[in-house]
């Protein structure tokens, strides 16, 4: 194998046959393949094959997390969570056997426009039971491992057209278990547009993870991403009340409302668990009429199927998560540039919507592979009713030293943020 690059029949030391049928994805880190996997007694079954690319093989780490991969799903058994069959070597390069996932992502899904809230309330639900799971499981040792998956976003959720949830891409997940070699101390994941103000400061918990699920609810909702929060208090409560303007503005459900703002938190402490999560969509899910998950993934995701995407070959966003080669910061000072406006709801009453950009101070800008960087198109009529404030406004903690790895899909932007807007009054009970 050169480069990532298979082709034909390979086979694994166990005897097992693999025959490649066609590339799925493409990042910086891996290759996945789709394959058939031949065993004794004509034994036949469709797979993914996730391929280190040889280019960086030789590199510290990169083999190391991608074992830490094949090992972390080994451990989790959840509908929700792609099963591992294998770790092994093909041709010299280390590949981990997973289950072939149909359907398209949910980024995919929302190139169709928002999403109704039941089935985006439904596929949260899956999400937050697995993220839950993931954290509660225990390794060979008895010990509870601690997963962080660190970057959920849309690209890494999947739905077939049976309406089942897949989450994908645990190659820069953290957890406690035992035989773990990469070590991740110095290091920060995930993707910027999606990430919770505290892990900008290299902070990881499980409520990082809440905030990110939480951003991809009320982008499924509302049509459009939240956007790039900012350590700073002020800044983030300018983010999410734009964000949870707009999704009030497509479903003016106070429940609702009020969940996902506890899920945009500044304080980490203040937003549910993924398990109470999990419990509290399923119950909001009651109060949204039909169409159910799965008869609206059988009518939805076929189409979509059979309108082939682009594969980028530089953020590898495709199937099974592919995951983004790492960014050296030492390489990159700042990029500028703008994004087409994003898509958004029509206003209930007449205003202006207003620019704002998003900008960590003291943090060195970092823009994706090929000088990537976006602003995003935040804010909304003042008629809807605002958040409340967050529960934290303290100043954040000090910044720590830590090199950067951002998928490169989430790029920042350079714009100074304009003043937040003074709020209106909430729905009653927010």
């Amino acid at each position: 194998m050169q480069g990532g690059q298979i082709a034909g029949q390979v086979s694994g030391a166990d005897g097992q046959r693999y025959q490649i049928e066609s590339e799925l994805g493409r990042g910086g880190f891996g290759t996945v393949y789709r394959a058939r996997m031949r065993g004794a007694g004509g034994f036949e079954k469709t797979v993914a094959l996730k391929v280190l690319n040889a280019e960086i093989a030789e590199e510290p780490g990169f083999a190391e997390r991608l074992r830490d991969e094949a090992r972390i799903l080994g451990l989790l058994q959840h509908r929700a969570i792609v099963r591992v069959d294998d770790l092994l070597r093909l041709d010299g390069a280390w590949t981990v056997v997973m289950e072939l996932v149909g359907g398209v992502d949910l980024k995919r899904l929302l190139t169709g426009g928002p999403l109704p809230a039941g089935p985006a309330l439904e596929i949260v639900e899956e999400v937050a039971s697995a993220l839950a799971c993931a954290f509660a499981a225990t390794g060979p040792d008895g010990e509870q491992v601690r997963l962080i998956h660190r970057d959920i976003k849309p690209s890494n959720v999947h739905l077939t057209a049976a309406g089942e949830v897949k989450v994908l891409d645990f190659g820069v997940a953290r957890a406690e278990f035992q035989h773990r070699e990469s070590q991740t101390r110095s290091l920060f994941f995930g993707s910027i547009g999606y990430m919770a103000p505290e892990r900008i400061d290299g902070i990881d918990t499980h409520a990082g993870d809440v905030y990110s699920l939480g951003s991809v609810l009320c982008e499924l909702i509302s049509g459009a991403p939240v956007g790039r929060t900012s350590a700073h208090p002020e800044r983030h409560e300018s983010v999410r009340t734009a964000a949870l303007q707009r999704l009030w503005d497509r479903c003016p459900d106070t429940a609702l409302y009020e969940l996902v703002a506890r899920c945009l938190a500044y304080d980490p402490e203040a937003r549910p668990s993924a398990r109470e999560l999990a419990r509290t969509a399923r119950q909001l899910r009651a109060a949204h009429p039909e169409p159910w998950l799965r008869d609206w993934a059988e009518a939805t995701v076929p189409g979509l199927r059979r309108t082939p995407r682009p594969v980028s070959a530089t953020t590898g966003s495709g199937a099974h998560g592919a995951t983004s080669a790492p960014i050296d910061p030492s390489a990159v000072s700042a990029a500028t540039g703008t994004s087409p406006s994003l898509a958004r709801p029509a206003p209930a009453a007449s205003g202006r919507a207003a620019l704002v950009g998003a900008v960590v101070a003291g943090f060195v800008l970092v823009a994706g592979v090929g000088g990537l960087a976006a602003t995003l198109l935040l804010g909304g009529p003042a008629a809807a009713p605002a958040p409340a404030a967050p529960t934290a406004t303290a100043a954040p903690p000090p910044r720590r030293a830590a090199r950067s790895l951002l998928a490169e899909d989430e790029p920042p932007a350079e714009a100074a943020p304009a003043p937040a807007p003074a709020p209106a009054p909430a729905p009653t009970g927010a």
